[in-house]
This record gives structure tokens, C-alpha cells and sequence, in this order.
């Protein structure tokens, strides 16, 4: 399982669609297996959506997201957990 979160320094980002860079977890068997970070330079929602496929990503966490990008990773298969804040690590 792949999780991504928006990051905004050490914070999860206010909004999936402006944010520099991505945190990105990988889980087998409940453990964590990889961290890392990715950096884009894309600015269009759906562009960052198909990143988040093509990352195969099973869930993302952020605060704000718009309604769009929402329904485009409902229908792709990727969970949305939103209206998270706080720390990365938490």
C-alpha cells in the first residue's frame, strides 16, 4: 500500500493543488518499507492526479482539495482522506 500526503515544509499542505512536493509512505504488512520525497513542478490538478496513479497511490491525505481532482481519485481507485492537518510524521 502507497500513501501520499501534500507537504508544506513539515506539515501537510492546505491544499493538494498547490503544493511543491509530495511525501510518499510504502507499507507491506504494516510496516513500513520506504519513505521518500518527491518534488513536481506540475500545476494542474488532473496532471497531479494522473502522477498519483501512475505512483500507484492507494490513499492520499490532505487538508483541501478541490471537488474535481476529489472525483477523478474516487474514480481511479485512490481513497481520499481530507480536512487533515499537523505534522508529516504524525
Amino acid at each position: 500500500m502507497k500513501i501520499a500526503i501534500p507537504l508544506n515544509g513539515d506539515r501537510i499542505s492546505p491544499r493538494f493543488n498547490y503544493t511543491g512536493s509530495f511525501f510518499i509512505v510504502e507499507f507491506e504488512n504494516k510496516t513500513v518499507v520506504e519513505k521518500r520525497m518527491i518534488k513536481i513542478d506540475e500545476s494542474l490538478s488532473l496532471k497531479r492526479v494522473r502522477m498519483m496513479c501512475d505512483l500507484e497511490i492507494d490513499i492520499l491525505i490532505c487538508c483541501g482539495i478541490d471537488r474535481c481532482s476529489a472525483e477523478q481519485l474516487d474514480f481511479h481507485g485512490i481513497r481520499l482522506y481530507q480536512g487533515v492537518i499537523g505534522y508529516v510524521e504524525e
